[in-house]
């Protein structure tokens, strides 16, 4: 185990990136110890390994004279992860502008160098130009950038002009940006957290930003708008049309949480009745699966593919989801693929109404996550109630109602307690009392939230 966090780290090392790796521990501005080098070499070989080898033997292969102490391997196992770790840093400043602009243009100003410091401003300045980046980061070097100009112009007297009010505004740029940035993300993660963030100098900002046409500024207000503070329809088409125009110039990661922002916004007024929001979301599924905006790396995650089966199905896109699952499904985590996969084929199926093939795909899913477990139940339910086999819809009535009182704790308890408490109205009602039946239907329209309730109107 003491050796586990540095296996960890080189276990994920590319062929490449050991090369690399081998060659800045050989660089003696950062490793003048050979033992360290020698290491790295025999940690390369454990990374496979189901179990370390002992420390002592390790130690041995690196000392091969020396009588075992366990003190001198401990420094320098300390060593050689300091050193990987300002490889990673060095990496990271190699594909980071962001961060190594700066560094270079703060280095050639310390040394007095102002030729060099001008050029690299102009030089700067110009990639800016032509560069797509709008992340709130690249703000970040920008107010970097402006400061390392003003200081290079104070040096030619203190009544020269200054770019002051150029670096307030690129400072303002970059606040705004991340905050509302942060924002977006703290009151998202409210909705599932059950937890409150206080969000300091919003309202202000809010405010002042309101004419900023930075997209990493404009964008996230827009989105905070229409998903916090109830902005109406034109501030998710004001975030919408950002997101499709500005995307590439966000980081991967960034513009994967910003489609997911956009989603949650259609999946609240889904959730509202607003059913026109369905084909807004199909389309942000499409447009970010086909961009791979939507994708983890080169996975997509089994959520992912199976809300967009959801919203598909529900506009009666079947054809569109057969080839959304033939094409993502290969895409899923290993430990997921085949549950996901014959889950998604039973929902395709049962909308087809080829209720036997729907039956065999639910024989294929493996129910031990209580999420699963409960959708897999919803959809046999709806089996048994539209072939008719009412007894068995009451026996897995009752023990979904079991399984559910077991996992209250669950984020989603309380929607499937509605599901079933409706499937159980439906199953009682009298379809000759015309009042109790529009009483029911009532019931489903009042209720806020409600997955099943486009079904259930069917039935009723």
């Amino acid at each position: 185990m003491p050796f586990s966090r540095l296996t960890d780290l080189i276990s994920t090392f590319s062929a490449s990136e050991l090369r690399r790796a081998r060659q800045f521990l050989e660089l003696p501005e950062v490793n003048r110890r050979a033992d360290v080098q020698k290491l790295f070499e025999v940690l390369q070989k454990e990374t496979n390994r189901k179990k370390l080898t002992e420390e002592s033997k390790i130690f041995t292969r690196v000392y091969p004279d020396q009588p075992y102490d366990n003190q001198q391997l401990r420094l320098l196992r300390s060593y050689l992860l300091r050193a990987l770790e300002r490889f990673l840093v060095f990496q990271e400043s190699q594909t980071d502008a962001d961060t190594a602009d700066p560094l270079l243009l703060r280095a050639y100003r310390q040394r007095g160098l102002r030729r060099h410091l001008e050029h690299e401003l102009h030089r700067q300045h110009r990639a800016v130009e032509k560069c797509p980046d709008h992340h709130a980061e690249t703000l970040l070097s920008d107010y970097l950038r402006e400061r390392e100009a003003t200081t290079l112009l104070a040096r030619d007297g203190r009544t020269k002009e200054l770019n002051l009010q150029s670096v307030e505004d690129a400072l303002d740029r970059a606040f705004w940006a991340y905050k509302l940035r942060q924002a977006c993300y703290s009151r998202s993660h409210e909705s599932v957290a059950r937890q409150r963030y206080e969000l300091r100098l919003l309202d202000e900002i809010l405010e002042v930003s309101q004419n900023e046409i930075a997209p990493a500024v404009a964008i996230y207000r827009a989105c905070y708008l229409a998903l916090f503070r109830d902005g109406g329809e034109a501030n998710f088409r004001q975030f919408r049309q950002l997101l499709t125009d500005q995307q590439a110039g966000f980081p991967h990661e960034e513009v994967r949480s910003l489609y997911l922002l956009a989603l949650n916004y259609c999946i609240r007024r889904i959730n509202e009745n607003r059913t026109a929001f369905l084909r807004e979301a199909l389309d942000l599924y499409d447009a970010g699966l086909r961009s791979g905006a939507l994708l983890d790396g080169e996975r997509v995650s089994r959520f992912t593919l199976a809300n967009a089966t959801g919203i598909a199905l529900r506009l009666g896109e079947l054809d569109w989801t057969e080839r959304l699952l033939d094409t993502y499904a290969p895409l899923l985590a290993p430990e997921w693929h085949s549950t996901t996969l014959a889950f998604n084929r039973a929902r395709l199926a049962f909308a087809r109404r080829n209720y036997d093939l729907a039956h065999q795909y639910l024989q294929q899913t493996d129910t031990s996550d209580p999420i699963d477990n409960v959708n897999a139940r919803i959809l046999q339910l709806k089996i048994y109630y539209e072939t008719r086999e009412l007894d068995l819809f009451d026996a897995l009535l009752r023990s979904s109602e079991r399984f559910v009182r077991r996992h209250g704790e669950s984020y989603h308890a309380q929607l499937w307690r509605d599901i079933l408490h409706f499937f159980g109205r439906l199953r009682t009602v009298n379809p000759h009392e015309l009042r109790e039946v529009e009483a029911l239907k009532s019931e489903l329209q009042e209720k806020k939230v409600l997955p099943e309730r486009e079904w259930l109107l069917e039935q009723l």
